[in-house]
C-alpha cells in the first residue's frame, strides 16, 4: 500500500497474523528523513478505542541504531468536531551522545498536518 498524500513516505506494508487469539499487526514504513531513505518496522502493542490511543513498538530499522527501545503513542482527543492528536515518544538512548529524536517528531507532525489537510479538503 502506498501512502499517497504524504510525499516523504515511499511505502507502508501491513502484515496481519493471528497469534493465540490475538492479532499481531506489523507495519513496515519506508520513508525519507533528512534526505536519507529510512525503514521502520513496528508492531501495534495496544489499541484503546475508549481512550482513543494506539501504541506502536519499533522492532527493527534505523531508529534502533540510535535507541535501545522506541515506543510511539498516539492519542486523539475529540472536542465537538475538532480532534487534537498528541504524539508521545518513549525511548532509551544507546548512549548519552545521541540526540533526542526531534527530526522524527517533526516528520510525524508533518504527516499529521498533511492528513488533516487531506481530510478537510
Amino acid at each position: 500500500m502506498t501512502f499517497y498524500y504524504v510525499h516523504q513516505i515511499i511505502s507502508v506494508q501491513k502484515f496481519l497474523r493471528d497469534m493465540t487469539q490475538s492479532l499481531l499487526i506489523k507495519l513496515v514504513l519506508h520513508h525519507i528523513l533528512d534526505g536519507k531513505a529510512q525503514t521502520v518496522k513496528q508492531i501495534i502493542e495496544s489499541i484503546d478505542k475508549v481512550h482513543k490511543t494506539v501504541v506502536y513498538k519499533v522492532i527493527e530499522g534505523n531508529l534502533l541504531e540510535l535507541y535501545k527501545t522506541f515506543l510511539v503513542k498516539i492519542h486523539v482527543d475529540t472536542k465537538g468536531e475538532n480532534n487534537l492528536v498528541t504524539w508521545t515518544f518513549e525511548y532509551e538512548k544507546l548512549h548519552e551522545g545521541i540526540e533526542d529524536p526531534t527530526t522524527t517528531m517533526d516528520f510525524l507532525v508533518k504527516i499529521t498536518k498533511e492528513i488533516e489537510t487531506h481530510h478537510l479538503n
